[in-house]
């Protein structure tokens, strides 16, 4: 592999991945009526110690966490099933 030098694709890749996050905290913000479940795994996360090892069944929970649980260094996230 040859490294490429001018960054282009990099710098593509880091612009949609900032929108796709504000698009993960527009989905999260609110106070709805029941509480968006996507607002719950954000603060369930932001909760974490620095040694945490999350692990998801396979299903919806899995899909939460995914999208809304931004892991820090140190934390891991493992899937079953």
């Amino acid at each position: 592999l040859q490294q490429k030098g001018d960054g282009a694709f990099l710098a593509t890749a880091q612009i949609s991945m900032q929108k796709w996050r504000e698009m993960m905290r527009q989905s999260e913000d609110g106070l709805a009526h029941p509480l968006k479940p996507q607002r719950v795994a954000r603060a369930f996360g932001e909760r974490l110690a620095e040694n945490t090892v999350l692990a998801t069944d396979s299903g919806q929970n899995t899909e939460l966490a995914a999208r809304h649980v931004d892991l820090r260094a140190g934390q891991a996230f493992g899937v079953s099933g």
